[in-house]
């Protein structure tokens, strides 16, 4: 609360205290009612009028929505239609040119790599390895017994040249 002492003695009379609250009151209240006062009713015939408005909007609406769905079902039965006309069009058709001889399909096989005559091919990745993991005196032992082997398949193919050792390593008469 506010301590007398601060304020200034107010001399007036209770009538007047409660007059200047009455007119701050009124004035409040026009105030807030001055905004709805603006805004007027309508009249009946307002009312009337906007409902024929609204009542015709309607109206056309489900006017523009029948010739809507009027014009798809048009469009879907001459869809339709023209689906038959061609169906049709396509047996008769086929009835005129008779059945067709069905052609077994063509298989084509797969190429092979034919290598050249009289060559045996090694795999080197695997003699390597095995080079690696023996010692070096038994390299020369294993490199005489695959020549050997490889001398007897070629010998057993017909050749027009004289046999040579495929393996440059076995071959020991060169060096």
């Amino acid at each position: 609360m506010v301590d007398q002492g601060d304020l200034p003695p107010d001399n007036r009379s209770l009538f007047e205290k409660l007059q200047q609250q009455k007119a701050a009151k009124e004035e409040a209240f026009q105030e807030a009612n001055r905004f709805s006062s603006l805004i007027r009713r309508l009249d009946n015939d307002e009312v009337d009028f906007l409902a024929d408005v609204q009542e015709q909007k309607q109206r056309e609406e489900s006017m523009k929505r029948r010739r809507t769905e009027q014009a798809l079902s048009d469009f879907r039965a001459a869809q339709r239609k023209e689906d038959a006309r061609l169906a049709a069009l396509e047996d008769e058709r086929r009835t005129k040119q008779g059945p067709r001889s069905v052609k077994p399909p063509v298989i084509i096989a797969p190429r092979k790599r034919q290598g050249i005559t009289g060559v045996i091919k090694r795999d080197r990745k695997k003699a390597k390895s095995e080079t690696i993991a023996i010692d070096s005196g038994s390299i020369a032992s294993m490199n005489a017994d695959e020549s050997a082997k490889k001398t007897a398949d070629v010998s057993a193919m017909p050749s027009d040249k004289p046999e040579e050792p495929l393996d440059p390593l076995s071959d020991t008469s060169k060096t």
